[in-house]
């Protein structure tokens, strides 16, 4: 459950201070390997947890604490972010969140997390946090002065990792001249389904819109998002929940994006930044969940200028792939999407089709697979037709999913993955996810991979 603490700071972040009382994150269980946790995972938790000004509390064994785990509660200046009196808002949202605190004295505390399993570049423009340039970035996990970095920070984090930094911030940022911010109210949405328009006091405009449950037919359509050009914009989604809910979206019809959330209330908006890809023009973009809960939507906003940086992956949902024979999809509250393809495998016709699966260059692509299983189970993988390739997998729960990277080998353009097990039980499956650039190109691809 660590990694959906992620998603319910946020619901929280407008709700903690000296005035207001202080993040409780539950126990940190990072003393030790018995966690479960990967090393950069046991170092995530301690950095949102640091980030958060959260209580430091232990959930394991003292006498059982290993040296990364006295390494990690003994670092002076994490500490002094956790006891800083600044709790963190997230910045920027999705796979690669950013969370950021400013203090009195001109100095910044930045967080660059990589929620997923395989390694993911990071950009920050410094703009982002209202200023042009920081001519000070220290690392505080390295305890490492950083070169001068002007206009953006960039970095390759590994997966589940973070990067922690202090810096000060110098300069005015120039906004461009065709920069927009643009607000569009959900009740001001079309809707389709079982959406509804309800009274929310706290909401931009005293209204939200709710229903957006569980079926494909059941959703909101913001119809006209103009931009002056194509590109890359910012989209602040404002939304509700109590405990974790997915929002599915998608832009002019195409591929869904996920954005898991979380909070506490159907009745104070929280918001998250992810960027999205615009048309020059006229856009639509689709809100809802096709087979699970959906948080209630407060409204949405569009800014920037067109040149913010992409999203470095892509996931796919497997309960909203094609399900064959009996295979089904079923609710799940910790998985992305909050659904899961169940009853996989036990036969050749009981598979999990991802049928456009999209790169645009051929190569060798690191593919994450987000799995549930109690016990040994073992998924066989076909990609484009080919032959199937056996993974052996592990695990605890059926509850709660857990990742493998596996190399896979995909053509430019449209990619079918088959999941399945013509002889025996497969994990239950919750998504996979695909990074933007593969490992190696056509060319170097001579050996390994799915």
């Amino acid at each position: 459950m660590t990694s959906y603490r992620f998603y319910d700071l946020v619901g929280w972040q407008d709700a903690s201070g000296v005035t207001q009382g202080w993040n409780d994150l539950d126990s940190l269980e990072v003393g030790d390997t018995i966690s479960g946790l990967s090393d950069e995972e046991r170092r995530s938790a301690t950095t949102l947890w640091a980030m958060a000004n959260a209580p430091i509390y232990l959930g394991g064994d003292l006498t059982n604490l290993d040296n990364l785990g006295k390494q990690l509660l003994s670092n002076e200046e994490v500490i002094a972010v956790d006891r800083s009196g600044q709790p963190a808002r997230q910045i920027l949202g999705g796979g690669t969140p950013v969370w950021g605190s400013a203090l009195a004295d001109g100095t910044y505390y930045v967080a660059l997390f990589n929620l997923n399993a395989f390694p993911s570049p990071v950009q920050l423009p410094w703009s982002t946090l209202g200023f042009a340039n920081a001519p000070h970035v220290r690392d505080l996990w390295n305890h490492l002065d950083l070169p001068r970095s002007s206009h953006v920070f960039s970095a390759v984090i590994p997966g589940h990792g973070a990067r922690l930094l202090q810096l000060t911030g110098r300069g005015d940022v120039e906004r461009s001249s065709s920069a927009i911010s643009q607000s569009y109210e959900a009740e001001s949405a079309t809707l389709n389904g079982t959406a509804v328009i309800a009274q929310c006091p706290a909401c931009s405009g005293g209204a939200k819109v709710g229903g957006l449950c569980c079926g494909a037919n059941n959703y909101m359509t913001f119809e006209n998002i103009v931009v002056p050009r194509a590109g890359t914009y910012l989209i602040q989604i404002d939304s509700m929940t109590e405990g974790p809910r997915s929002l599915l979206f998608r832009v002019n019809g195409g591929r869904f994006t996920t954005l898991n959330v979380g909070g506490g209330s159907f009745f104070l908006p929280s918001s998250t930044t992810v960027p999205i890809e615009l048309n020059a023009g006229v856009n639509s973009i689709q809100f809802g969940n096709l087979t699970s809960y959906a948080p209630d939507m407060d409204r949405i906003v569009i800014s920037g200028d067109g040149s913010a940086f992409p999203p470095q992956s892509f996931t796919y949902e497997a309960e909203n792939a094609t399900l064959e024979g009996g295979t089904g999809h079923f609710y799940c509250e910790y998985c992305s999407g909050a659904g899961e393809a169940g009853f996989i495998g036990g036969g050749s016709g009981n598979n999990v089709l991802f049928s456009d699966v999209t790169v645009s260059v051929t190569g060798t692509y690191q593919m994450e697979v987000d799995y549930l299983t109690s016990g040994p189970r073992s998924f066989f993988i076909s990609v484009n037709g080919g032959p199937d390739t056996e993974l052996d997998l592990n695990g605890s729960s059926f509850s709660l999913p857990t990742s493998i990277v596996v190399p896979v080998q995909l053509k430019v353009g449209s990619n079918t993955i088959r999941f399945g097990n013509p002889t025996g039980y497969a994990p239950a499956l919750d998504r996979i996810a695909i990074p933007l650039a593969p490992v190696q190109t056509k060319e170097d691809a001579a050996a390994g991979g799915v």
